[in-house]
């Protein structure tokens, strides 16, 4: 079973929509959505904005449902010049931009519980998601580092901070603590984010007028990863 976490109602919609033979459980105050997109069976939850709701879901997913795999998907903010609004990135890691225990001499990022800065995503399940984006989306398909922090990044400042110290292409709120669960856990995972603002001074707008459109984007190329992920060796290991 492939656990599918979205902070947001419009990034999950039309997964949920996707999924036959559903069944409803209420789990730590979420609804979890099990059934199959395809021959695969998912669960899908909205989790919430922030790092600690996305914690929360990682670790019901895990010890709840028994998943094997989990991809957190949605929108964020770029951070690269080189991403556009609805462009997709597809994460190699994830770090958290906001932990920061330099007084006690350990790098800005470094997480002890996850053993260093950046956490790596599943490389398999990267690949693959990418290769359906590629095939499907006529927009700038990505793959990097993704930055979480329980911020909403809207300044330039801020935004080039986190861009030269993580060479992050994008952030958001969720992604790096779901990545420390399941390193934690030894569950392989990813990241998919499709891009709806800039990260900066007109973020808050851009946000507002475009995340239905990216989450579109991420859910399409989702659901088309899911339908054809048994066939997948990695996912069989």
């Amino acid at each position: 079973m492939i656990g599918i976490i979205a902070a947001m109602e419009p990034e999950l919609s039309e997964i949920r929509e996707a999924m036959t033979d559903v069944s409803v459980r209420p789990v730590s105050g979420m609804d979890v959505c099990c059934g199959r997109i395809g021959d695969t069976e998912v669960a899908a939850a909205v989790c919430g904005i922030g790092k600690v709701a996305a914690a929360l879901c990682a670790e019901a997913m895990i010890l709840t449902f028994g998943v094997s795999h989990i991809i957190n998907t949605g929108v964020a903010g770029a951070l690269s010049p080189e991403l556009h609004v609805l462009d997709i990135v597809v994460a190699d890691g994830v770090v958290q931009h906001d932990f920061d225990l330099s007084p006690l001499g350990l790098a800005p990022g470094h997480i002890p519980a996850a053993g260093g800065i950046r956490i790596p995503c599943n490389t398999g399940l990267s690949g693959h998601i990418a290769k359906c984006a590629a095939e499907r989306l006529s927009v700038g398909i990505h793959s990097g580092c993704v930055a979480s922090g329980d911020q909403f990044i809207c300044s330039a400042e801020e935004k080039e901070r986190i861009r030269n110290r993580f060479s992050a292409l994008c952030c958001e709120m969720e992604g790096g603590a779901i990545g420390e669960v399941c390193a934690m856990n030894g569950i392989p995972f990813t990241v998919l984010r499709a891009i709806s603002d800039g990260a900066d001074d007109g973020a808050p707008m851009s946000f507002e007028a475009f995340t239905v459109a990216a989450a579109h984007n991420s859910a399409a190329v989702l659901i088309a990863a899911l339908r054809e992920l048994p066939q997948k060796e990695f996912i069989k290991k």
